[in-house]
């Protein structure tokens, strides 16, 4: 063969909490655990993992889709995003921004 072999590094990905929805500090630990799970399984790099503690979840939205070469955000589950009308806005600037919305538990959108 005359391909050659090169080191591709893993796609990188952030993973999104929403406090409510993580709850507490242990859960939130839990939580965060479970994405670096999913993301190591499937060759993805973790680069982070953000809640919205003290900030506005559509702020911390924002923050991620001025991320320059990122992947996906990879959340939980999509009760992670907001109530339904504000995730379907939120799952909308997210894959506007072309990055991929991957979740782990449900349905995965972009």
């Amino acid at each position: 063969m005359l391909t050659e072999q090169r080191a591709i590094p893993p796609p990188r990905v952030i993973g999104l909490l929403r406090s409510p929805g993580a709850g507490t500090p242990g859960r939130k630990a839990a939580l965060s655990d479970v994405l670096r799970e999913f993301c190591g399984f499937r060759e993805l790099n973790l680069v982070e993992v953000i809640t919205n503690d003290g900030a506005g979840l559509d702020d911390v939205v924002a923050r991620i889709t001025r991320e320059d070469d990122l992947y996906a955000v990879v959340l939980p589950t999509e009760s992670h995003l907001g109530v339904r009308t504000d995730a379907a806005r939120r799952r909308r600037q997210i894959v506007g921004a072309g990055i991929r919305l991957v979740i782990v538990r449900g349905r995965t959108a972009g």
